[in-house]
């Protein structure tokens, strides 16, 4: 079934009113309007990979304690606007196994 026809209340899965509940969503269904929504709604986070083909225009630029060994990976951290006038947030990591390296987004705290 589409997240999108699920109550709030569905999507959180039970938990209590005032507990924060992440969703790890797939790169294909991106939607940032319904992210935006869900979030001041009903404190729903939201994490997913960048797709290859999108195209953010970075607005700024966080910092973080790089000598923190739980930023190990960390490449970037910044705030992008989308096309569609949402602000999020995109993590630029490389894992320590295979060096691969991976862009996440999640809902910016501006």
């Amino acid at each position: 079934m589409c997240a999108k026809r699920l109550s709030v209340g569905a999507l959180r899965q039970g938990a209590v009113k005032g507990r924060k509940v992440i969703m790890v969503w797939d790169r294909a269904g991106i939607d940032f309007r319904q992210w935006h929504e869900w979030k001041h709604r009903g404190g729903l986070y939201f994490m997913s990979r960048e797709r290859e083909n999108m195209k953010l225009e970075v607005i700024a630029e966080n910092t973080w304690d790089r000598a923190d060994p739980r930023n190990a990976g960390v490449l970037a951290d910044e705030v992008g606007a989308t096309s569609q006038g949402v602000s999020v947030r995109r993590v630029h990591y490389r894992g320590a196994l295979r060096g691969e390296e991976f862009s996440f987004l999640t809902r910016a705290c501006l």
